[in-house]
């Protein structure tokens, strides 16, 4: 059971991956679903391959907590407290890193995968601001 939980989570998380860069560029919830789902079936390749790069990522990041939280420790010594604070700190850098650097790092990603998948140009370039009358 615990297998077919993480492959459907896996593949619906990818399937609607697209869903709010689709919402962000103006599609409705429905039409965004429908467009998200089509491109992870045509790109399946593009989709999926981020998809997995991102949950890659996060498993590594939680892995050692992971592991040393199944791990039963039968005595409270030195070396047991050392690994569960170097654990601990482990942890505590990896939820800054996945707040400063890899959560907005994954979100520019998935829009322009998005943006590349439907032929939308990433940035529109520079515009020039109007002009507008301080006084």
């Amino acid at each position: 059971m615990t297998i077919f939980s993480y492959v459907w989570t896996f593949f619906t998380g990818g399937l609607f991956l697209m869903v709010f860069p689709g919402i962000v560029n103006g599609k409705g919830v429905q039409e965004a679903v429908v467009d998200s789902v089509r491109l992870a079936r045509e790109q399946f390749d593009r989709v999926f391959g981020l998809w997995t790069g991102l949950v890659v990522v996060w498993m590594i990041s939680i892995m050692p907590g992971m592991i040393i939280g199944m791990i039963a420790v039968p005595t409270h010594s030195i070396a047991t407290l050392a690994v569960w604070g170097i654990v601990g700190l482990w942890n505590v850098l990896a939820v800054a890193a996945w707040f400063f650097l890899l959560y907005p790092a994954a979100i520019i990603s998935v829009v322009r995968v998005y943006n590349a998948v439907t032929g939308k140009e990433v940035a529109a370039g520079h515009q020039q601001a109007p002009e507008i009358p301080i006084v």
